[in-house]
Formats: structure tokens, C-alpha cells, sequence
């Protein structure tokens, strides 16, 4: 009773390459939407400070220009990659958290406190929403170029 049962499978060589090369290719595409979604943030922002203040934009180091915010290099590998955004605007902390009245010595002026606007945790909300779609959609892109979509 010498039974054998054998069975061949076609094409996995291919399905480990094809494997391969989205392994590769993700991570930069991932990295890519992280950063386009990180300067999206940085234009909520500069659109939150032009609506809720009475800055026009004109002066120097105003909070509703790009270049008063800036977007780190992306670090880390593959499904840990993470980017920074920061107002590099001497005054953005004041703003954005809020701050005592002080006279020029830093002794407090009347009631004195003003509340922060909280413009980067506001806008951060609103992307998390969208973050997950476009890594779906980059998923989605790099599937369909291997042939697995």
C-alpha cells in the first residue's frame, strides 16, 4: 500500500519577487504620503492663524507663512516612520499654548491670561481622519502595479 501523493505549484518564484518588490517600494511610497500629509497640515495651520487672529500677514515672522513651520526628514523604517512639524516662529509657543501678560521686567499686567489657540492639536484631528486614507490608497497603488489588485 505505497501511496504518493504529489502535487507541483506554478509560479511561486514569481509571487516571492512580486512579494520582494512591493516590500521595497512601500516604504518609500508610505514615507512619500506621510510628507504631502504633513505639509497639508502645515497649510490648515497657516489657514486656522489667518482666520482666528487679526494677523494680516504682513510682518516678518507671521504665523500665516509656510516657511514659519518646519517639516522634519522622515525617520524610521517601514511601518515606524514618523515626521515632525514645529513653529519655528519665536513667538508660535505664545500662540499656539497661550501665555501671561507681563510688562517688560515679566511681571504680570491685569487679569492677565491669554488663552492659546491650539492651531497644530486642531489640525492634527482633522488629519488623523484622513491620514489612513491615502496609506490605503498607497497600499492599493502599489498592489495593483505588482498585479496583486
Amino acid at each position: 500500500m505505497d501511496e504518493t501523493l504529489s502535487f507541483q505549484v506554478k509560479g511561486m518564484d514569481e509571487l516571492a519577487e512580486s512579494l520582494e518588490k512591493f516590500a521595497k517600494r512601500y516604504p518609500d511610497r508610505a514615507g512619500n504620503a506621510l510628507e504631502k500629509q504633513a505639509k497639508e497640515l502645515r497649510k490648515d495651520v497657516t489657514k486656522m492663524v489667518r482666520n482666528d487672529t487679526d494677523t494680516d500677514g504682513s510682518s516678518k515672522r507671521s504665523l500665516t507663512k509656510l516657511k514659519e513651520y518646519k517639516i522634519s526628514k522622515i525617520r524610521g523604517i517601514g511601518l515606524n516612520q514618523q515626521v515632525d512639524i514645529s513653529g519655528i516662529a519665536p513667538h508660535f509657543h505664545l500662540v499656539e499654548n497661550g501665555h501671561m501678560l507681563t510688562n517688560k521686567s515679566g511681571e504680570p499686567v491685569g487679569k492677565g491670561y491669554v488663552p492659546g489657540y491650539h492651531f497644530m492639536d486642531r489640525a492634527r484631528k482633522k488629519r488623523e481622519k484622513e491620514l489612513p486614507k491615502e496609506i490605503e490608497s498607497v497600499i492599493d497603488k502599489t498592489l495593483r502595479e505588482e498585479g496583486f489588485l
